[in-house]
C-alpha cells in the first residue's frame, strides 16, 4: 500500500494524480459528492460505475478499495481517515479545515498566523474550484498545490 505523503502539497498532488488515473478507467466516474460509491445499473451491467471524489480516487489507488466496494474515510485507520477527509476539505476549498485535518493526521501544528497568510493567498489567487468538471478542477487544484509548495507546505 503506497500511502499519501504527509507533506501537504505532495500528498494533495499525489491524490490529484490518483484521480487522473482512476477517472480514466471505464469503471469510474467523477462525482465530488460521493466518496467511493458503486452504482449498479440492473438493466445493463456494462454501465456499472463507481462514483468517486478526490479522496475516493486515492482510496481506490492507494488503499486497495475495489471499484465495487462502498467506502468512506471511516473505512480506514484514523491517520489515513483524517488525510482523506482533508482531501475533501481541499476539494471544497475549506482551507481552514484542510489545515486542521492534515495537521491532526500528520501530528503537525501549523501556526495560526501562517495558516491565515496561506489561506488568504489561496483565496485571493485561486479561482473557485469547478468541482463538477474534473478537467477545470484539476487546473485550479494545481494552482493551489503550487502555492502550498511555494509556502513550504
Amino acid at each position: 500500500m503506497k500511502k499519501l505523503s504527509t507533506k501537504m502539497s505532495t500528498g494533495i498532488g499525489q491524490a490529484l494524480r490518483d484521480a487522473e488515473k482512476i477517472i480514466a478507467l471505464e469503471k469510474y466516474a467523477w462525482n465530488p459528492d460521493r466518496w467511493h460509491l458503486p452504482l449498479n445499473h440492473h438493466s445493463d451491467p456494462l454501465k456499472h460505475k463507481c462514483e468517486v471524489c478526490l479522496a475516493g480516487c486515492s482510496m481506490a489507488e492507494r488503499y486497495g478499495i475495489l471499484w465495487e466496494e462502498n467506502a468512506t474515510p471511516g473505512t480506514l485507520k484514523n491517520k489515513d481517515r483524517m488525510m482523506l477527509s482533508a482531501l475533501d476539505s481541499f476539494m471544497r476549498q475549506d482551507f481552514y479545515n484542510l489545515f486542521d485535518l492534515w495537521g491532526t493526521s500528520t501530528v503537525t501544528n501549523y501556526p495560526k498566523e501562517m495558516q491565515d497568510r496561506v489561506i488568504n493567498r489561496l483565496h485571493s489567487e485561486v479561482p473557485h474550484f469547478s468541482m463538477r468538471n474534473f478537467q477545470k478542477f484539476k487546473v485550479h487544484a494545481r494552482k493551489a498545490i503550487k502555492i502550498l509548495r511555494e509556502e513550504g507546505l
